[in-house]
């Protein structure tokens, strides 16, 4: 089962001379037949094992390696990202950060940026995690620089190519009350990949007391909170807000 704004880097040696590439299924829980904005950051490939099991003529997913490869589209948004936002232990984990640029070769910058990516923890039973921050990050930069979608979805369901992708809702949701979404999807294997967009927006409830005319407004301190209450002029008047976040809230700044 595939997990959503979640990564994982195979990088496997490609054993099979023939590759295989298959679409994957994607479908969004969405009733509101939302617009989506696809952004492929990185590729994959897939090639059948040496020694694989055959399942009357199907194969299951792991009969397969997956090879991961930067879209180049991308590589030098995800490269100045992994240069920015990559801490003293990534570099020391991974052969020190590079002083001299001129020197980076396309093959290490894509090794470096597909290890920052592994390292980053994604978001677990509504926890807040770091591949939360490099998505939206990600997203402004690419939007800043003007690269077109790889793919724009419409509906429920739709097949895009496989690799690791950042989905955009970009509806126009100008005098509604819902909220936008991003989310990130990995779609390594054969089985259909559901996002379930979190776009709940925030409640608010307002309540107040009344008073009781035969005490001063120390007798107000024991009343419920209603929905209306009935004052003299100049009276102090208690009112209670209560306000409920979206499960997202942290995705927001």
């Amino acid at each position: 089962m595939k997990k959503l704004i979640s990564i994982i880097m195979v990088l496997a040696m490609i054993l099979a001379m023939s590759t295989t590439a298959f679409a994957a299924q994607l479908t969004i829980n969405d009733n509101d037949d939302r617009d989506y904005a696809g952004y492929q950051l990185l590729n994959l490939t897939t090639s059948l094992k040496q020694n694989h099991t055959d399942h009357a003529g199907a194969h299951s997913d792991s009969c397969y390696n997956y090879a991961y490869t930067v879209n180049e589209k991308y590589r030098e948004i995800l490269w100045a990202e992994t240069l920015a936002n990559g801490s003293d232990e990534f570099w020391s984990d991974n052969g020190g950060k590079p002083t001299d640029m001129s020197g980076v070769t396309t093959a290490q910058k894509d090794a470096w940026i597909m290890a920052y990516l592994n390292a980053q923890e994604s978001d677990e039973n509504g926890t807040y995690k770091s591949m939360r921050d490099v998505a939206d990050r990600l997203y402004r930069a690419i939007k800043k620089a003007g690269i077109a979608a790889d793919n724009n979805l419409t509906g429920n369901n739709d097949e895009i190519d496989q690799g690791y992708w950042i989905f955009a809702d970009v509806t126009n949701l100008a005098d509604k009350d819902k909220a936008n979404s991003l989310v990130m999807v990995d779609t390594a294997g054969q089985d259909p990949v559901v996002i379930t967009p979190k776009t709940a927006l925030p409640t608010i409830e307002k309540k107040v007391q009344d008073i009781d005319d035969s005490t001063d407004n120390d007798g107000i301190k024991n009343n419920e909170w209603k929905d209306s209450a009935d004052h003299d002029m100049g009276d102090t008047v208690p009112f209670k807000l209560t306000a409920t976040l979206p499960s997202n809230v942290a995705n927001y700044e």
